[in-house]
């Protein structure tokens, strides 16, 4: 085979190589920025299930308690 032909082959799969490293690099951050904000999420959500219990609770909006019925001697 001509020797520019296989000369021009090495380089492609050289740089193809190198790109499929680089991709690989990038994938591995990005699954490492999935997983940190998949903390952050599950650090939200438990959060606003928090602010949801402590806003019915001070409404009087959960399991039967009242504003009354807390201020009441039981």
């Amino acid at each position: 085979m001509n020797k520019s032909v296989l000369s021009q082959i090495k380089k492609l799969e050289k740089a193809k190589q190198s790109k499929l490293e680089q991709l690989g690099k990038i994938q591995t951050e990005i699954n490492d920025l999935d997983n940190e904000l998949k903390k952050y999420y599950s650090l939200q959500k438990s959060y606003e299930n928090l602010e949801k219990k402590f806003n019915d609770l001070i409404n009087g909006d959960s399991n039967g308690w009242t504003k009354s019925r807390i201020n009441k001697k039981v």
